[in-house]
């Protein structure tokens, strides 16, 4: 259990000027209470499997009747395997809801609950690149975690990591 306080708090609302789409809107003051509960089962670096539930409760909002844009639940669920030191293989699943927005004529809208499911790999070639591969939204649900910006399909996306 924990209590938050913003003080210009950015975040993103929906421009009733035709020409931006966006614009970033400072709050001013913001408090929060969340609960939040998180489970974590691990077997030397080989498996951790974790989950977590996050509720918010939002007040003294400055001049909103919402925090817009903030949503009031996320359930996540993770999992991470490394069969082999080299590899790396993860899963995820994530729910959001109770984000509120509003939309270029200053209506309130409450932006439908969404489940994201993804996986992913590493692969480390050498001790500073590695391979990786990503698929994500599975699912193929057409969400918005921002009103009119509509997430992705089913996606995949690869590349080499190379650290310094």
């Amino acid at each position: 259990l924990s209590w938050w306080q913003y003080e210009n708090l950015a975040t993103f609302l929906n421009s009733p000027i035709a020409a931006e789409k966006m614009m970033v809107y400072y709050i001013p003051k913001l408090n929060a209470i969340s609960a939040q509960i998180g489970l974590r089962y691990q077997i030397g670096n080989s498996i951790s499997v974790g989950s977590q539930l996050l509720f918010f409760n939002y007040s003294n909002i400055s001049f909103n009747k919402r925090a817009w844009h903030l949503p009031t639940t996320r359930i996540n669920g993770d999992f991470l395997w490394q069969p082999i030191p080299e590899l790396s293989l993860t899963a995820y699943m994530s729910y959001v809801g109770g984000n509120y927005a509003l939309d270029t004529s200053l209506k309130e809208i409450k932006i439908k609950s969404y489940v994201d499911m993804g996986f992913g790999g590493e692969y480390m070639a050498m001790k500073k690149l590695s391979l990786y591969l990503n698929l994500n939204n599975l699912l193929n649900n057409k969400y918005q975690r921002w009103l009119g910006y509509q997430a992705f399909g089913i996606n995949i996306y690869g590349g080499v990591r190379l650290k310094f």
